[in-house]
């Protein structure tokens, strides 16, 4: 066992390291963990090992394997010495990205995440600021090198192994690789351990707690990168910002939160909700909306067209991106995936936002999620947790209703997600508020039955079509369930896709790259059409809106509701690292850096205050997401609205 020696050594030294960061952030940011009990707090701790084992080994795993091999020349000095000054370069890299992020953490009350690209642009800053205002720190870091170095050597000048029992030593190495693994991996679950897995605790702090900060760095540098978004004086940007998403009568309630804001008027009853974002329903293949353009019926969507004579349908609405994600980070978060950051589920979700969940939990509301794939699909599991929702379920948990005798590897049919949906709600203590994401409308597109075999032809449209009527006929069976449930006329129910299908999108029209359904039926609402401009990021304040919160709230849309708002909304998309900007105008797409399309035919003098409002906009979510100021935690909250701070003049690169 003397040829572990050294990496055992090496490896205890890695765990030591992470779990005295993980103790001095604890200690120095007190205000930040005050709300943790002790079981909490051991908790973390314990979570902990698991993402400094996945990061340590991710780096380090590999030499100290090298280091462990049974033969004479891979335990002679200067083999060993190869890998185990290689091991101590690591560990006085992670000392000083841990001391980095634990003075980080105190500035923006998370760990270091994709602004750390901004920043490797400008070391000049870097050293200034450690040679500057940090200086005893920076002095305390390089004794640390020193003393790590002198120990280390010690380490590696003990007598090596000159016969090394091969066979036993070899099968211990040969355990060891999965063992390895596994720990990247973060165990045996369909996803890799990533940010949002930390966040398993009702409790935000939880997770921060649990993290490590060249664990987030890791992973978010490798969903990000950076971009340069000063269009604007800050000021200027932010009051076109609050002009195009806030009411007349609702107030910043802080100038360090400019998107923060509390309901203009509360109603008193508080209904309840229920979001269902449809997999790859677009507004194309949906008869009540193609109507409004003269085009022919294809009778794929009858029970939604009939339902849009019981609400208000909105037929300019649009999606804020063009994957699953993008949609529910609008529709959870109030925010969209942005050019240069990671999404949900990704990284995106280590900022402190207002989650849907979380703001309805302060309302007094049961949470309920469900999704039709299999639970940690896109790792929606550990997104639903960080977004507040106490109930969670994915297809192993959605029981089959019978209708089918046939399987899909989406996971649950939708007519059996609904229904449990359905049966959940009808039981649960009211008010309560549900989230349901539906996949059968995903390819490959199967049917289960022939039933709702309507589009004979074999092309991939026809194929969605059917599957469109199939999940139409669902959604149908859902309402008439709810009916007779008693719970529809206490009810807000908002339906809606995720992103279009692409199968009748036109690369040079950016309305057909996002144009979705979007039907609110709602108590007291007169069932209407309208022509408002609409989109995903708009969820949340409707939410509030119509079901009376008080709780304050932050987004980057505004209520569908606002009639003060009517000719002078926009939807604001991100297509890849492409903005997109649609008003009642026409559309324009910009690449952060120059125009590169836009349609304004009744106005072409519209175009330049189009890209003035979608670059100010631009700038602002980008800036607050770096420097973690969309929404204060819990811990925060009262005294961000208590009184409105002097304005920091910040940049999105530094």
């Amino acid at each position: 066992m003397s040829v572990f020696r050294r990496p055992t050594i090496i490896l205890a030294a890695f765990l030591l390291l992470f779990t005295l960061g993980r103790m001095a952030l604890w200690l120095v940011f007190p205000d930040d963990f005050s709300d943790l009990g002790g079981a909490q707090i051991i908790h973390a701790f314990l979570r902990g090992i698991l993402f400094d084992a996945s990061v340590i080994f991710t780096f380090a795993g590999l030499p100290l394997l090298l280091m462990s091999l049974p033969f004479s020349w891979s335990q002679s000095r200067w083999w060993q010495g190869i890998w185990g000054w290689l091991c101590f370069i690591l560990f006085i890299a992670a000392a000083m990205l841990i001391a980095s992020d634990i003075i980080y953490f105190g500035v923006v009350h998370r760990h270091v995440g994709p602004e750390l690209s901004a920043l490797a642009k400008d070391m000049d800053l870097i050293v200034a600021m450690a040679t500057g205002s940090y200086k005893p720190a920076l002095i305390g870091y390089l004794m640390f090198v020193v003393a790590s170095f002198l120990l280390w050597r010690r380490v590696l000048s003990t007598s090596p192994v000159t016969k090394p029992k091969r066979v036993p030593v070899l099968g211990i190495v040969l355990c060891a690789i999965p063992l390895m693994g596994l720990s990247i991996r973060g165990g045996t679950g369909g996803k890799p351990l990533n940010i949002v897995n930390a966040f398993d605790s009702p409790s935000p702090a939880v997770g921060y707690l649990a993290l490590n900060g060249p664990f987030s760095m890791y992973h978010s540098l490798r969903h990000s990168r950076s971009i340069d978004v000063n269009y604007l004086p800050w000021d200027e940007a932010v009051g076109i910002t609050q002009k195009a998403v806030l009411r007349p009568e609702e107030k910043p309630l802080s100038n360090d939160y400019p998107l923060l804001r509390s309901a203009a008027t509360a109603r008193g009853k508080h209904w309840n909700v229920i979001v269902l974002m449809l997999e790859s329903w677009d507004a194309a293949h949906v008869d009540a909306l193609r109507k409004r353009e003269n085009l022919e019926p294809l009778g794929a969507t009858p029970r939604f067209d009939q339902l849009t004579r019981e609400g208000v349908l909105f037929d300019h609405f649009y999606a804020s991106g063009q994957r699953s994600m993008d949609g529910m980070s609008a529709m959870l978060a109030g925010i969209p995936t942005l050019p240069g950051l990671p999404y949900i589920g990704r990284g995106m979700e280590q900022s402190e936002l207002g989650f849907l969940g979380h703001l309805a939990t302060q309302e007094g509301y049961q949470t309920y999620f469900l999704q039709s794939a299999k639970r940690s699909s896109f790792r929606v599991d550990a997104i639903a947790r960080r977004a507040g929702f106490d109930h969670y379920y994915g297809a192993e948990d959605i029981p089959a209703t019978g209708h089918t005798d046939r399987t899909t590897e989406r996971g649950a049919w939708d007519y059996d997600t609904l229904q449990y949906a359905h049966r959940l709600f009808a039981a649960a203590r009211q008010p309560f508020i549900g989230f349901i994401f539906t996949a059968s409308t995903h390819r490959p597109y199967q049917l289960p039955g022939e039933q709702w075999h309507k589009y004979p032809g074999s092309d991939q449209e026809s194929q969605y079509l059917n599957t469109l009527y199939y999940a139409d006929w669902a959604l149908g069976e859902f309402f008439t369930a709810a009916k007779n449930a008693g719970y529809f006329n206490n009810t807000i129910f908002i339906i809606t896709g995720d992103h279009v299908s692409g199968h009748r999108t036109r690369a040079n029209d950016v309305e057909s790259l996002h144009h979705l359904p979007c039907l609110v039926i709602a108590p007291q609402l007169v069932p209407s059409i309208t022509t408002r401009i609409g989109s995903q990021l708009d969820i949340i304040p409707t939410i509030v809106d119509l079901a009376g919160w008080n709780v304050p709230y932050a987004a980057l849309g505004r209520s569908l509701f606002d009639a003060t708002s009517v000719g002078k909304r926009a939807a604001f998309a991100v297509r890849g690292n492409i903005i997109e900007l649609i008003n009642q105008q026409g559309w324009l797409a910009h690449n952060l850096t120059r125009r590169l399309n836009s349609h304004f035919p009744g106005d072409p003098d519209a175009v330049d205050s189009a890209e003035r409002e979608l670059l100010a906009m631009t700038q602002v979510a980008e800036t607050l997401m770096l420097r973690n100021r969309v929404y204060p935690g819990a811990r925060l909250l009262p005294d961000a609205v208590v009184q409105a701070q002097p304005a920091q003049h910040f940049t999105a690169s530094h």
